[in-house]
């Protein structure tokens, strides 16, 4: 992943990361404020053969036996015949098993330098216990009756007393909230990768450039005036929601051979934006002086009518109903002319492949410089598909942070199959800000 996507993942989850951090200082602080501090330190043995040695055989033989019973001491020094002892002298209310629990023993990479480790509540405790400790090991090997005496005569020597820790290795706030901040970023990385991972909905254009290869035509930005004015491009034409659709209207195609091109704008599922973006391309198109015709061909849930405050009666779902003289349209500004639909009872697929649809359809070719369809969803219903045959160009309209990256490919494979003259895709409420804004 480049620097680039890494800094968007975090922008895009960063109050995720942030969460899962706090929560992790949070039980950092109550298990440093539930543990009691532990402190540990540790002092070293030294045992040197005291015998003169006449060659270098004996030499060796000598430090080898000195390194086998320094390794057998650091295991006795952890017995009750050792602990038991510390535990009178310290006047410790445990058992030696306990006492087991806090003391360790050990020799240094075969050498007879042994180390004796205590932890205790306080940094004094832990001194005076591996004191307590050492001297019970000495005494004990210094007792016959204990058969610990080695067959080459061993010098112990104090190498290291026990130093006075200052910090203690448990239950230190700083240190516990060190760690719970890193095992908390561990959690956020392992949470975030997930979340990345299992995302299937398009969240910008970052999102479609991985899922197609369709070219993105235009990326409206989110706009919350649209939910009550859905016609922004009128009501608020400086504004880059506006520009968004000029932007647009110059990669559609112009007219041919005296004939309108067909502009059918259709999305994978309910909801996401088709009938705004279809709307709004018409003004768009009437804007730039074209004579433009809008027609809601979405027969389950038309929606233009209402948009434009026009009466349904009359229009499109009337001349598939057998009316032939309905469909003639009403202007709606200049140079938009809008051809309505009621809801439409039977077979939509039948109607939409109907030749009145194909007989309104040229007729309005001939009389315009472009045509707008708005068509049904491609997915749940086979509205949208049935209207690929008359498209000249095919727009599909994704919303961000609610279309699926499975449904856009699926419509997309759909068209294809048809051979619908896919344009491109519109990315319809794209973020204007954040980690998936418009670039």
């Amino acid at each position: 992943m480049e620097l680039h996507d890494s800094m968007r993942t975090i922008r895009r989850n960063w109050i995720v990361i942030v969460a899962i951090l706090l929560a992790a200082i949070a039980a950092g602080v109550v298990y440093s404020a539930s543990v009691k501090p532990q402190y540990q330190t540790a002092g070293q043995l030294l045992f040197t053969p005291t015998a003169e040695a006449t060659s270098t055989q004996e030499v060796v033989q000598a430090n080898a036996v000195a390194i086998q019973m320094t390794a057998l001491y650091s295991q006795v020094a952890v017995t009750p015949l050792v602990l038991q002892p510390a535990i009178d002298d310290l006047a410790l209310d445990e058992t030696p098993s306990d006492l087991a629990e806090r003391v360790a023993a050990g020799i240094t990479e075969e050498s007879p330098v042994m180390f004796v480790s205590g932890t205790a509540d306080s940094a004094q405790e832990a001194v005076e216990l591996v004191n307590a400790v050492m001297d019970s090991l000495l005494a004990t090997i210094d007792d016959p009756e204990n058969g610990l005496q080695s067959a080459v005569p061993l010098k112990p020597t104090v190498l290291q007393e026990p130093p006075l820790v200052d910090l203690p290795v448990t239950g230190a706030p700083i240190v516990n909230i060190l760690i719970a901040f890193a095992a908390g970023l561990a959690i956020a990385f392992i949470v975030v990768v997930l979340r990345e991972s299992l995302n299937n909905r398009i969240r910008g254009a970052r999102d479609l450039h991985k899922a197609t290869d369709v070219a993105l035509l235009a990326a409206v930005p989110r706009d919350r005036a649209v939910r009550t004015r859905p016609l922004l491009f009128t009501a608020k034409p400086l504004t880059a929601f506006s520009e968004s659709f000029r932007l647009l209207r110059q990669r559609i195609p112009a007219a041919s051979a005296g004939l309108a091109p067909v502009i059918v704008v259709s999305s994978p599922e309910y909801g996401d934006g088709k009938s705004t973006v279809a709307a709004n391309l018409a003004l768009s198109l009437a804007e730039a002086g074209r004579r433009v015709t809008l027609i809601d061909a979405n027969l389950r849930t038309p929606a233009l009518a209402r948009v434009f405050g026009v009466d349904a009666a009359g229009g499109l779902s009337d001349r598939l109903s057998g009316d032939v003289g309905a469909a003639v349209g009403t202007t709606v500004s200049a140079n938009l002319t809008l051809i309505p639909t009621a809801q439409l009872e039977g077979d939509f697929s039948e109607h939409l492949e109907s030749t009145e649809l194909a007989e309104v359809l040229d007729r309005v070719r001939r009389t315009s410089d472009a045509v707008v369809v708005d068509a049904g969803p491609l997915l749940p219903v086979a509205d949208g598909a049935a209207l690929a045959a008359h498209a000249d160009a095919y727009l599909v309209v994704v919303r961000a942070g609610h279309s699926k990256i499975a449904d856009l490919r699926q419509s997309l494979e759909a068209l294809k199959s048809l051979g619908a003259p896919i344009a491109g895709i519109v990315l319809d409420a794209a973020p204007s800000r954040g980690a998936d804004a418009i670039e």
